[in-house]
């Protein structure tokens, strides 16, 4: 299997390019590639191409380009994942799983039981890059910084909205773009669920037991985000 690495230049058939010194780590050192392998490079925004391994400069793998990796991914609907920010581990497998996921864009919320401190949007990225890597998906979903609760609410999301609530009837899956929003450990207060209801979320069941915030999001894009 041709390894996927992220590489914000794509280099056009015939031509050359250095990659960034990360991703050259990856190919040089981890995963110890030799001249003249093939790689599958990927630039976040959905391009995708062959190139090959044909150099090394000051620490940096150097490569061909050879054309597209593959035809261009079919649309599909628009997901917008609403996330309530969570511990530093939780928030981040929930950034691997929406990736792997299709969604395309994931807006980190403050809610009233939020105990946490917003996370570093640099490594938020670098976990959609690894994701991306893994999953094979071309482009990488779009991540906010982490704004109040009712700051997102009141700002433009697909008109399809559902927000998971403990004890709610499993909902229809919405056709076209839509919005998930899943709350923190605990969930959302009285108060935060009138306001969400209030801004067009349809309430959402997953089912009798209660879920992790983090198996949540995972349930609740499996059932209701799939692209």
């Amino acid at each position: 299997m041709t390894r996927r690495y992220p590489s914000p230049v794509l280099p056009a058939q015939g031509c050359r390019v250095r990659l960034p010194p990360g991703t050259s780590r990856h190919v040089l050192v981890v995963c110890r590639h030799p001249r003249g392998d093939v790689l599958r490079l990927f630039d976040g925004q959905g391009g995708e191409v062959q190139a090959r391994l044909v150099d090394v400069e000051d620490g940096c793998a150097v490569v061909e380009g050879l054309g597209p990796a593959r035809d261009p991914h079919p649309p599909h609907p628009r997901v917008v994942l609403v996330q309530a920010l969570l511990k530093t581990a939780a928030f981040e497998e929930v950034l691997r799983i929406a990736t792997a996921c299709g969604v395309a864009s994931i807006l980190p919320v403050l809610s009233r039981r939020t105990v946490v401190r917003p996370g570093r949007p640099e490594r938020w990225t670098r976990i959609l890059e690894a994701s991306a890597r893994q999953c094979g998906r071309p482009d990488l979903p779009g991540v906010a910084p982490a704004h109040a609760l009712e700051a997102v609410l009141a700002s433009p999301l697909p008109a399809a909205r559902l927000v998971l609530l403990p004890g709610a009837a499993p909902a229809i899956v919405p056709e076209g773009d839509r919005c998930l929003l899943v709350g923190p450990e605990g969930g959302f207060e009285g108060e935060e669920v009138d306001a969400i209801l209030a801004a067009g979320f349809a309430p959402a069941g997953l089912g009798p037991w209660t879920l992790p915030a983090a198996a949540a999001a995972a349930a609740a894009l499996a059932r209701y985000g799939w692209p």
